[in-house]
This record gives C-alpha cells, sequence and structure tokens, in this order.
C-alpha cells in the first residue's frame, strides 16, 4: 500500500511516493560515525542521525541501540532532506551508549546492523544568530557563540571537535569571509583546519523541523575546503543544513579541492542530509556556477542531498553542472540524492577531468594557472618557479583566449577560439587555441598552444546509486574524462530531458578514447527524451568513448513513441562494447536495440509513474526477470527492500513484495568464459 504526501519545502510543492508497506525498520546511512557521547546539549553527547525507511510516525514507538546500550534521548523523527520518502531520526548517544552496531526497533521488531558508531572524545560548540563572538560567550548551549569563522580560529578547535548550528536563520553577511585563492576577487569561508580518518571535524546543524538555514546575502561563495592558499582540508562532516542561495549569481555552496593544483585537495569528506536551494542563477548568458563544485575529493560520500529548485529569472546558457566532481574522486560514494527542477542546466551530476594542464610554447612547458589580478585570467607560469598566483614578467598569459572563449565545434571558428586536435602524436586530448579566423583543430601549423591532460586519480570504485532525478532539461548522469570505474544502480530518471533536443539522461562519454568501463544496473527511465535518446554512448569532438558499457535489470519507458532508446556518438564505438542482459524496452516505435533481442518488449507496468510510482504491479513481466549477475553491487532496491524477494531479482528500481515472498538465490553466475574486458 502507498500514498502520496504532500511536502513543503518554502514555498516549493512536491509530490512524493510515500511507502507505507508494513516491514522493519530499515537502516539506509548515518550522518556521522562517531563522536562523544558525553558533553554538549543535557550533556548526552552528540547529535546522530539515522536515515531509512519503516520508522513508523510515533518516535515514542522507538528504541535505538548503539553498543548495547539505549540511547539518552529522541529528539526527531520526520522526513530528511535529501530525497523525501527517507525519514530521519535523530538522537543523543548518551553515556549508556558504547562503540558498536546502531540498532533501531520499532514495536520491538529490529532494524539491519550493519551501520557502526564509535564513541570517542571532542569538544562540541554551539553557534546562534542570537550568539556572541567574544570572551563573555564559551560556546555552550546556553551560551553560545556567533559565527562558524569566529570558532574555526579558535586556538584549541581542531581535529574531532563539532560546530553546531542552533535551529536559526544564518546569513552569510555575518561571516567573515576571505580571498579564496582560486582566482578574482570572490570571496568564501574558507576553511583551512584538517581533521583526521578518526577524529573528523564537523559542520552540523541541529535536527529538526527548521534547520539551521545558511542564507546567502550576496554574490560570493559558501564554504571551501582544500583551495591553493590552504591545500590539505581532508576529513570533514557536514551535516542536516539548508543552504538558501537567495537567487544570488556566483555562489558556489560547497567547494572541496583545486582541479588544477594536484596539492589542494579534501579527502575522506562526508557530505550528509544538506538541502540547496534556489541556486545557479545567471543573469549574463553564461554558465552558472555549480553548487557542489567537488574537485580533488577521494573516498568522499555523499548521502542524503537535496537540490533544487533552480533560482528564478535565469538568462544562462545551459552548461552550467549542477554537481560537479572532477579530477580525484576514487571510491566515491553517492546515494539517496534528490535532483530536481532545473531547467537552465546540464550534467545533475557530471563525473569528469579537464583537459587543461601543463602548456607547451615552441618546446618549452609551462604549468597553467590562474590569476589572482581580478582579471579572470589565465596564464602559463614559466619553468624555474615563480609565485603561482601572481603573473611576472617571464610568463606567459593567455588572458582570456581558453578559458572564457568558444571552443569552435558549433561554428564559432574565430581567431581566440579553442578546439580538439589528435594529429601532434603528443596525447590524445591535445587543445589547440586559434590565431586566425577558421582555422582547423587538426591544421597543427595554425596553432601556437597546445595543452595536455592534467594528471587524475585513479577514480575507481565509484558508485552512484538510489539517487532521484526530476524535471531536469539536460542529462541527470554525464560520465566524461577521468571516470575510469563506474556503477550506477536503483538511480530513477523521470521527465529527464524533455525540453532541450539533443540531450540524454544518461550520457557516457567514456574516461579517454576506448578506456572507462561503467556498469548499469537495475534503473528506472522515464521520460520522452527525443532527438537525444535516453542514453548516448561516446563523444567523438573530445575523441572518447567507454571500453564496456554493462546494462542490467534497468526498465527502459519511452513517454513518447519518437523517443530512440540510444545514440552512439563516436565512430569507434561499436554495440559489441555493451553488455546487456535482462532489461525490460517499451515505448519506442524504434526497433529494440540489436544488442537486446532477446531481452523483454513490453509495457513494465509500473504502478503509477505520472505521479511518480515506478513500483511494479503484481502482473508485471520485470518480476522476477532481472539478473542475479548483480549482486555484488546490488543487494536493495531504492526503498531498502532486500534483493530478491523471490526466485530471482526483479528489474528496474523497485523490488516487488507482497509479504509473503521468500528471498532467492543472490549467488552471481560464473563469468562466460572467453570474455575480454579490456
Amino acid at each position: 500500500m502507498a500514498m502520496v504526501k504532500k511536502l513543503i519545502f518554502g514555498v516549493f510543492m512536491l509530490n512524493v511516493l510515500i511507502t507505507s508497506a508494513a516491514g522493519a525498520p530499515v537502516i539506509l546511512y548515518t550522518d556521522i560515525t562517531s563522536g562523544p557521547n558525553t558533553g554538549g546539549e543535557g550533556d548526552n553527547g552528540a547529535y546522530l542521525s539515522i536515515f531509512g525507511k519503516n520508522f513508523g510516525d510515533d518516535i515514542s514507538r522507538i528504541k535505538v541501540y548503539i553498543g548495547g546500550g539505549e540511547v539518552a534521548r529522541y529528539i526527531y523523527l520526520g522526513s530528511s532532506l535529501g530525497r523525501p520518502d527517507v525519514q530521519q531520526l535523530s538522537i543523543q548517544p548518551g553515556s549508556g551508549a558504547n562503540t558498536g552496531q546502531i540498532i533501531v526497533k520499532v514495536d520491538g521488531i529490529s532494524s539491519n546492523a550493519d551501520h557502526f558508531f564509535t564513541v570517542r572524545g571532542g569538544d562540541i560548540y554551539f553557534i546562534s544568530p542570537s550568539g556572541s563572538n567574544s570572551v563573555s560567550a564559551d560556546g555552550s548551549w546556553s551560551n553560545p557563540y556567533k559565527t562558524m569563522r569566529y570558532v574555526y580560529e579558535l586556538p584549541g578547535f581542531g581535529a574531532g571537535d563539532f560546530i553546531v548550528y542552533k535551529p536559526g536563520i544564518y546569513y552569510s553577511s555575518d561571516e567573515s569571509f576571505e580571498t579564496t585563492g582560486n582566482g578574482g576577487t570572490s570571496s568564501a569561508l574558507v576553511i583551512d583546519k584538517t581533521g583526521t580518518a578518526d577524529n573528523p571535524i564537523t559542520i552540523y546543524g541541529y535536527p529538526g523541523e527548521i534547520p539551521a538555514t545558511y542564507y546567502q546575502q550576496y554574490d560570493d561563495y559558501g564554504w571551501i575546503l582544500g583551495n591553493y592558499v590552504n591545500k590539505d582540508s581532508s576529513n570533514h562532516v557536514f551535516a542536516n543544513i539548508k543552504h538558501d542561495v537567495n537567487n544570488h549569481n556566483g555562489v558556489c555552496s560547497i567547494w572541496l579541492g583545486q582541479w588544477n593544483d594536484p596539492e589542494s585537495f579534501s579527502d575522506n569528506t562526508r557530505i550528509v542530509n544538506i538541502i540547496i536551494t534556489n541556486t545557479m542563477r545567471v543573469d549574463d548568458g553564461l554558465s552558472a556556477p555549480s553548487p557542489l563544485s567537488l574537485q580533488r575529493a577521494d573516498n568522499l560520500k555523499f548521502y542524503g542531498v537535496q537540490l533544487g529548485p533552480q533560482a528564478a529569472g535565469n538568462t544562462g546558457d545551459g552548461q552550467g553542472h549542477i554537481i560537479y566532481q572532477s579530477h580525484s574522486y576514487t571510491n566515491l560514494d553517492a546515494g539517496w540524492l534528490y535532483i530536481h527542477d532545473f531547467s537552465e542546466a546540464r550534467g545533475s551530476y557530471q563525473l569528469a577531468g579537464d583537459a587543461f594542464g601543463q602548456v607547451n610554447l615552441n618546446g618549452t612547458s609551462y604549468t597553467w594557472v590562474s590569476s589572482l589580478s581580478g582579471t579572470n585570467e589565465y596564464y602559463c607560469e614559466a619553468s624555474g618557479g615563480g609565485d603561482p598566483g601572481i603573473p611576472e614578467p617571464d610568463d606567459v598569459t593567455l588572458g582570456n583566449s581558453i578559458s572564457f572563449a568558444p571552443r569552435g565545434i558549433s561554428g564559432s571558428l574565430v581567431a581566440g577560439s579553442w578546439d580538439y586536435g589528435d594529429n601532434d602524436g603528443l596525447g590524445y586530448l591535445t587543445v589547440y587555441v586559434r590565431l586566425s579566423d577558421g582555422a582547423d583543430p587538426d591544421t597543427k601549423s595554425n596553432y601556437v598552444y597546445y595543452v595536455h591532460p592534467q594528471t587524475w586519480g585513479s577514480n575507481v570504485g565509484v558508485k552512484i546509486h538510489d539517487s532521484l532525478f526530476k524535471n531536469v532539461e539536460r542529462e541527470a548522469l554525464l560520465f566524461n574524462l577521468g571516470s575510469f570505474e563506474v556503477s550506477a544502480y536503483n538511480n530513477i530518471f523521470d521527465s529527464v530531458c524533455e525540453e532541450d533536443a539533443g540531450f540524454s539522461p544518461l550520457a557516457i562519454r567514456g574516461a579517454l578514447p576506448d578506456d572507462g568501463y561503467y556498469k548499469i544496473y537495475n534503473n528506472t527511465f522515464y521520460t520522452a527524451a527525443l532527438s537525444g535518446g535516453i542514453m548516448q554512448m561516446g563523444y567523438l569532438p573530445q575523441r572518447t568513448y567507454p571500453s564496456v558499457v554493462e546494462l542490467k535489470g534497468n526498465a527502459i519507458y519511452a513517454k513518447d513513441s519518437q523517443t530512440s532508446y540510444y545514440q552512439i556518438n563516436h565512430n569507434s564505438f561499436s554495440v559489441d562494447r555493451i553488455i546487456s542482459d535482462n532489461n525490460i524496452w517499451y515505448g519506442s516505435s524504434g526497433a529494440l536495440p540489436s544488442f537486446a533481442l532477446d531481452e523483454l518488449n513490453a509495457d513494465p507496468l509500473f504502478t503509477n509513474p505520472v505521479n511518480g510510482d515506478f513500483t511494479l504491479q503484481p502482473s508485471s513481466l520485470a518480476i522476477d526477470s532481472g539478473s542475479s549477475s548483480v549482486s555484488l553491487i546490488v543487494d536493495s532496491d531504492f526503498v531498502g527492500t532486500s534483493r530478491p524477494q523471490n526466485v530471482s531479482y526483479d528489474i528496474g528500481a523497485f523490488e516487488y513484495t507482497d509479504g509473503s515472498s521468500t528471498p532467492g538465490d543472490t549467488t552471481p553466475p560464473r563469468a562466460p568464459g572467453g570474455l575480454l574486458i579490456k
């Protein structure tokens, strides 16, 4: 049984499927994994929020145990800030909690026991809009400080400590912003201390009906970790905060690391239960900045984040990315995201690198870095050193010719524009800057600069899962340069790419030419992406295409008969690189893909797809028609129900359950002999 509830965030209203079927409580994720069990409010320790399903609607019927001991205080039960159908249960552990398993019991029925909490030391500092940055305050619950910056600069604040935003509205104008070090004159709340793996620094909003809200007052960044100046700012947790960008231009809410400086990074960061709204406004026809710019952030845990709706009044070019993940993101785990209602943005979640790194001019190598002069200028730092932030007489200034000029792939071939070429034998992604109008990117004599790719991380072990992409104009997932090994599963693509021709909900461009392994398992596509198709593979303009794409257990529903199921956008990518099994295809008037001729071509019988309910009706052919070969990666569905529920996996993001099924065999089959994986 399911019902639709209407939830309100500010003035934005949405319909969300709320699963109300009886079942054991399910823990999906937590915001923190360690903290003190004493100190803080009431001497009950840190705040811990547990996110999951089937917690009920009465907090008095819930018991939480950590390491065998019952927690001291139950604070909040309600919807999370991420996917609204995911519940949030917030507690304080108290002195009775111990290091060990987290167990939630509802009416005596226990949850799964695969999440853990470590009791450790750490100081808890409170801030409040009515607090004081003076010696008269002590950062306690009853006598809080006023701003995060003030606490951060206290000599005693460091690894293992917490900053807790008490309920209220916080304004960016109250913080002491400083120059970002990322070029230009932009300012931000630069976070320049580092936690440790066992003792992260935690920035936390008080859990409850009204979370702490960070309200943008002017056109600057939010929080930056790991930039040119402060380098390593690893081991942080951000949780339970709403960032209202307030329709301002040029705002990036969280920025991790620096794409063109391998020494500037923020590894082992955890971003959980954050909402960023009224964002990505631009008035000058250019690209809007990404609300989340996650550059050089290995081992990132990124759970329960909501982005949307987009700011009103945009006149941008629609090329900005909502989440820009680039360069180093090995072991990225991103799940339970909710990205919705963006009309002027692309690549809702892009995994990428950039082609710019080292520049060769007449046989001499230079490093391409940004200027701090406020001119938005990029230049080549001469060999032999010098200040990497200040142009010097022996440097070569590129000015706007690379960073801001058009690429020239759509007829814009004016001098100063740039494009890709591959005829010099020096690298797959040589970038040329035109010296004259109409210069051909494969005619080297017409160019003066060529730029070699920057070194990326290994970027393997990447997972994007259990997320909802809804009413997004362009790509939902865009796997680009440097994305070497990616698994995308249990995601829902609802009404994506329906307003702008030529884009696909899922675009797999490849990590390099003939590189990148992509596992696309048990997703649900429900869209009328017209000329772009539902999936794209390869990208000829940048000469890249994937090595292998696995499509298993996906439900692909074309809402318009003119929608094509897929497109191939590189002539070196062929369908024999696609391993396709146990999918269901429906709705397109075109032929079933040649790689899927033995798969189901039928209506998957979603319960109520128009209203966002993609569960399966009892007579659906998708039930028990999936592939158990995905079980090493996919062991549950979109709402945490274990797979399989009957004799085999179901197709799509939801596993069908009628309350009487018993789990079947989840042992993956042996790999077929003679299969070559490049």
